[in-house]
């Protein structure tokens, strides 16, 4: 028997297993599908202002509304996804502008992918899609769709006047106060302190601290970003430059090692 079957057939499935309960962590903390609710520049818009969970002023571009967020951004832009130095697997985000009954409509696709391998065997996949709906700058509809391994999970968020109905399977609950969900286009999600989990079809309470600016080395070059951490049910770090473009996300998987989403315009 070749080695690299004696082993998965050892350790594949419970490695598998492992797998599987840690990247549905690391996703979910990953934010992987984010649905959220501009003069000399797109960074000097002007809105209410607002705080971090330390009473720090957030920056203006947290301002940005959905149609000048979208402007930010190569269509599509791409994003790889590291692992202990290693790719395994690439994250997209697209926008599509319209018009709909007079109303100015918005559409943004998401996907990701991920393979794991041990040995260069296949010991974990994720694939996940997701259509967000928003009309004259307002989120309407949240379709999101995840096939991890051979699992398959669809999810929903639904505008119906004031409210939010959220759908996993058989299973309804109306929610207020949902704004924004877990991707990270646009960085008025920061100004939110609930997010819907396009995982688990759920609404999770958040806080943001700012960290400060720092210099990134990204396949796409040298950039200048703000560092952003997300804590509560979700936990992240993000990075945008200085036009508000997310550029970096960072989280800890369950084994402590780090996941990375780092903008990759050479793709």
């Amino acid at each position: 028997m070749h080695i690299a079957d004696s082993t998965y057939r050892n350790t594949g499935h419970q490695v598998n297993r492992r797998l599987s309960r840690r990247y549905r962590n690391i996703l979910s903390a990953g934010f992987i599908s984010l649905f959220i609710f501009s003069g000399l520049s797109p960074v000097q818009a002007a809105c209410d202002p607002a705080l971090d969970s330390n009473n720090t002023a957030l920056p203006n571009f947290t301002c940005l509304d959905t149609a000048e967020a979208a402007k930010l951004y190569a269509n599509p832009t791409n994003y790889r996804i590291m692992r202990k130095g290693k790719r395994i697997g690439k994250h997209s985000i697209q926008f599509q502008q319209s018009t709909d009954a007079g109303a100015d409509q918005l559409t943004v696709d998401v996907k990701s992918r991920i393979k794991v391998t041990i040995l260069k065997v296949p010991v974990f996949s994720f694939n996940y899609q997701a259509t967000e709906i928003w009309q004259n700058g307002a989120l309407t509809k949240v379709m999101a769709e995840t096939t991890e391994n051979s699992k398959k999970t669809v999810v929903s968020a639904t505008r119906q006047a004031t409210e939010f109905v959220l759908q996993r399977g058989n299973t309804k609950e109306s929610v207020t106060g949902l704004e924004h969900a877990s991707n990270h286009w646009n960085p008025a999600a920061l100004r939110s302190n609930s997010l819907f989990n396009t995982l688990s079809g759920k609404q999770n309470s958040v806080k943001v601290e700012t960290i400060g600016k720092s210099l990134l080395d990204l396949p796409a070059g040298s950039i200048e970003a703000t560092h952003f951490r997300y804590s509560g049910t979700l936990q992240a770090e993000v990075w945008y430059d200085n036009n508000g473009r997310w550029v970096q996300l960072r989280f800890k998987s369950d084994d402590g090692s780090i996941i990375l989403y780092q903008l990759d315009e050479r793709v």
